[in-house]
């Protein structure tokens, strides 16, 4: 909390990214927030817990975070192997604001070390 502050005086915006799951990391890395943005998978157990983490977020007086789909695969979507957006929206019942789709040459660069760049 006291780095927020810290850092607030020098930045207008500070990003910090949270670690997975609701351990005392996550309670640490929120302590200085004022807002939120919640990145999840649309997937069923990713989706469980980011409503459990809005639910801590309104806790800790953080409340409208934003949200982020991360790795959509609109192909799966299709097939109904993966959640589609309106799914995901109606459970978490947040604001979205973008969606990154699953691109396979980043998986690769990350599998090769490379970075995703280097795949253009």
């Amino acid at each position: 909390k006291k780095l927020c502050a810290e850092l607030k005086e020098e930045y207008d915006y500070i990003l910090v990214d949270c670690p997975a799951g609701i351990e005392q990391g996550f309670r640490n890395a929120i302590a200085g927030a004022d807002r939120a943005l919640l990145v999840t998978t649309p997937e069923v157990p990713a989706v469980r817990d980011a409503d459990r983490i809005i639910g801590l977020l309104e806790a800790a007086d953080l409340g409208d975070p934003k949200l982020i789909i991360n790795r959509l695969r609109p192909d799966m979507v299709k097939r109904g192997d993966m959640m589609d957006i309106e799914d995901i929206l109606e459970i978490l019942a947040i604001d979205l604001i973008g969606v990154i789709p699953d691109d396979e040459k980043i998986i690769i660069s990350t599998n090769r070390g490379e970075t995703g760049s280097s795949q253009r």
